[in-house]
């Protein structure tokens, strides 16, 4: 009996020693090669003696691996985007910045139109988002709303088949005043739009800047492209997009009196309940933008940023907050 004790004794011993050796060779070798994967604003990764590997906005250009991989997870906790379109299709000759910047090309935006269907989002109608905005009604998980500003002809020509290729809806602000002058729709095409399921809103009658325009005025635009639309397209809009962007509370007192229950601006943001329903926010795509910057803004993904100056990019950094113009 002494003799078995003796040996569960020495047994045990040797495990302590044998546990006590292992648990200081593991310590040493982490102190001897540390992992280093810190947010200190150097947006570097290390690991031991390997020199820092940069990570830069430049990675996030290489394809669309790396952002799209976190897409699936959705909007949901930044609310709805709603994508701000002006043109669509080939830039003309000589074109200046402000057309180059809201001109996006056809083969962008049938690249834009693709990645949203293949990540499943569903394009969704004003009435849609202003049922979820205001009275909570259920809409897809992965909702989006499509606008077009300004009714230029070539969104017609080059965005509406793409739209219903994808079986997308877009959202189409006019000015009404411009309809059918250069470069601008017709009614006859605004309607057949119309009849293949695209919506049409109110972009005012002449396009100025609301905040500096005294209430007659004011009222004049807002009334005659109510007016217009009702008299050319057989309805009334309750929904209106701001020229610029600006608006003041003369304004949304006009909106609300000529019967528009919700108003889309260019403030940078997306659609979330308890804002103001005449203040919507969106999401401008620009001319130039390349695809891992429109897949970082429609996820509500905050961008990797390199601070130094040779690896930024404007396509991909640019976060527009204002009006330019043109809009």
């Amino acid at each position: 009996m002494k003799k078995k004790l003796i040996y569960i004794l020495i047994f045990g011993f040797c495990v302590a020693v044998i546990s006590f050796a292992a648990v200081f060779l593991m310590h040493k070798h982490i102190s001897d090669h540390p992992v280093s994967n810190k947010n200190s604003g150097d947006n570097t990764v290390s690991i031991g003696n390997i020199p820092p590997i940069p990570v830069t906005v430049q990675d996030m250009t290489k394809g669309a691996e790396k952002p799209s991989t976190n897409i699936s997870k959705g909007f949901t906790p930044n609310g709805v985007p709603v994508l701000m379109y002006h043109r669509v299709g080939d830039l003309p000759e000589n074109a200046d910045a402000t057309t180059t910047d809201l001109t996006v090309s056809t083969a962008n935006f049938e690249e834009q139109m693709t990645f949203l269907d293949k990540q499943g989002y569903v394009s969704i109608t004003p009435d849609q988002l202003y049922g979820w905005l205001s009275k909570g009604q259920e809409i897809p998980k992965k909702s989006v709303i499509i606008t077009f500003d300004d009714g230029y002809q070539d969104v017609f020509d080059n965005a509406v088949p793409i739209l219903l290729e994808h079986h997308f809806v877009g959202v189409f602000g006019i000015i009404t005043g411009f309809v059918g002058t250069r470069d601008y729709a017709s009614w006859q095409t605004i309607g057949a739009a119309k009849a293949k399921g695209m919506i049409i809103v109110s972009h005012s009658f002449s396009h100025f800047d609301f905040s500096k325009h005294n209430y007659t005025d004011q009222e004049y635009s807002i009334a005659k492209s109510t007016m217009d639309i009702n008299d050319n397209l057989g309805f009334t809009p309750t929904y209106f997009i701001y020229p610029y962007g600006t608006y003041n509370t003369d304004t949304e007192n006009i909106l609300t009196a000529h019967g528009y229950v919700m108003a889309l601006t260019t403030a940078y943001g997306f659609a979330q309940k308890g804002e103001n329903l005449l203040e919507i926010p969106r999401i401008r795509v620009h001319g130039k933008e390349v695809l891992p910057r429109f897949e970082y803004d429609v996820a509500g993904i905050p961008l990797p940023v390199d601070q130094t100056a040779e690896n930024k990019n404007p396509d991909l950094l640019q976060m527009p907050t204002t009006a330019t113009k043109g809009e």
